[in-house]
């Protein structure tokens, strides 16, 4: 893989990465209809910082790698905040309680 290549997939990376995180937590804020307890709420923005971060250390990672000639476990470094933002959307859609009104 070349600088050019990696620096490009970075690019997109924090781009889309970013503008999906915080689609996402404005998204969140805008659904009518239910509710989250306190506790809830607190660990989704813990892991919507926890993903912000790791969209930074990611790209930080993987130029890393690049530098040291690791090779594959770039794509790695990749994928953590992917799997980070599965795991928030995964918690907030369990985590949501319907409000029944009469």
């Amino acid at each position: 893989m070349s600088l050019w290549v990696v620096i490009l997939f970075s690019f997109i990376q924090f781009t889309f990465g970013g503008a999906l995180g915080f689609g996402l937590i404005f998204m969140a804020s805008a659904v009518r209809g239910y509710t989250i307890s306190q506790f809830a709420e607190s660990l989704t923005v813990a892991l919507w910082f926890i993903y912000c971060i790791s969209l930074v250390l990611s790209i930080s990672l993987v130029i890393y790698a690049y530098i040291k000639g690791w090779g594959t476990t770039s794509y790695f470094w990749f994928a953590v905040p992917w799997l980070l933002l599965i795991v928030m959307i995964t918690y907030w859609k369990f985590s949501l309680v319907k409000i029944v009104i009469d």
